[in-house]
């Protein structure tokens, strides 16, 4: 593990589609580590329907994780 090798981590349970929860993540690793030197920014998920079945909300909860997430996660710890 990485404490094992004499490193540091942290896990911070944070729902990544709120800019807010993502902010709080990212003071954590500020006050924590003094910085975010290394974010791994994966996140994903999907609805088990057929294409043709998939409703606007489901196409937009899709879309709040596998893209606004991202881009919010890159967007505040680059800040």
């Amino acid at each position: 593990s990485i404490e094992e090798a004499g490193g540091k981590a942290l896990a911070v349970q944070t729902d990544v589609r709120r800019r807010a929860q993502v902010q709080s993540l990212v003071d954590v690793a500020l006050e924590q580590f003094g910085g975010v030197h290394v974010m791994v920014n994966n996140v994903g998920g999907t609805f088990q329907v057929p294409t043709l079945e998939l409703s606007d909300n489901g196409l937009e909860a899709v879309l709040r994780v596998n893209l606004k997430a991202m881009f919010l996660g890159s967007q505040i710890a680059a800040r």
